[in-house]
Order: structure tokens, then sequence, then C-alpha cells
């Protein structure tokens, strides 16, 4: 088994907004993306439980703190994909670039943060992944298990009510605020 989690970076944006200087100026600094935090998680938990690597995949630009803390949270392996021009990608197109990648990895199960904290937090790319990968999407999922090739996952509804999922593996899940917080290692 091997459990992919879709990494985004995100930006400090409440609060009073610690700046950096840098040649443009100042400008927020770069922090990881909460909803992928607890992606993490939930891979972490799911590695314990069924063992196999947490694999971890961007497509961007990160910047080396960022992707520093999202390798001390576990991760087994990362592929970071970059070149001039991807950061001016829109959601969809983050999502083609995801899906090949992952289509090499041939993963059990595909995580992600329900959206993005970063200003242009949509929540277009996990939908968009599971259709280019042709596979189910769970969305807004704050536990899930593994039993006989079937993930079952609880979702957030209106009112903190839940309601039970079911799909096939391989599938794409999106990881809602009411997951479990992040666990440092």
């Amino acid at each position: 088994m091997r459990w992919c989690v879709c990494v985004a970076e995100g930006i400090v944006t409440e609060g009073p907004l610690p700046v950096a200087n840098g040649e443009e100026g100042k400008r927020p600094l770069p922090m990881p993306n909460p909803l992928d935090e607890r992606a993490l998680e939930m891979a972490a938990t799911l590695q314990a439980q069924y063992g196999g690597p947490v694999c971890m995949v961007h497509v961007g630009p990160m910047a080396e703190e960022v992707r520093r803390y999202y390798l001390g949270l576990g991760v087994d392996e990362s592929i970071h994909v970059d070149e001039p021009g991807l950061e001016a990608l829109r959601p969809e197109h983050v999502a083609w670039v995801l899906a090949r990648v992952l289509s090499r990895l041939e993963p059990t199960l595909v995580l992600c943060g329900e959206r993005a904290v970063n200003g242009v937090g949509s929540g277009l790319t996990p939908v968009a992944l599971a259709a280019f990968l042709d596979w189910p999407l769970l969305p807004a999922v704050a536990a899930l298990r593994v039993e006989n090739g079937t993930v079952i996952a609880e979702r957030v509804i209106e009112r903190g009510h839940r309601e039970i999922l079911k799909a096939a593996l391989p599938c794409v899940v999106t990881v809602s605020e009411a997951a479990p917080w992040t666990r440092y290692s």
C-alpha cells in the first residue's frame, strides 16, 4: 500500500502578518497549509494501521522551510515538481500535473486538504485530480478506515452532523477541518 498526500504552500492570512524582506519588498511569510497537515496526519495513521510508505507530492515552488516542516511530519518519500512557469498554474492545471505523477506511483489512496489557505483556496484541485485519474472522490472527510479494498469515510455535513461514505480503492479524499490535528514527530 502507498499513501500519497498532495500538499500546497500557504501564507499567513490571519492576525498580524509576519513579513520577510525580499527583493519585492515586504511579503507574507510562507507556511504549511493546515488542511494538508491534517491530510499528512491521516496518512500517517493509515501507515501505522496498514503499513506502506507515505509519499508527499507538490507542484510548483515551495519555500525550503515549508518543505522541511512537511518532511518532519513523517513523510517517507517526497516528489516536488518545479520549473519556471509552474507558479502561475490554475488549480485544474496543477491537478493535471499531479495526475500524471500519481498515475506512475499507483497509490492506494490520495489525500488532499479540502482547500488551500493561500488566498486562492477554491478546493478545485482535488476535484479535478479525481476526474483526471477517473477515481472516486470522497469530500470533507474527518476520519477513515480501509477494509477489503474499500475506504469507509466519515464525512462532515451541515450543523456538525456526519455521514458515512464508501468507495473502492484507489480514490481521492479531501480532508476537512474536523480531522485530527497533526502530531509532531
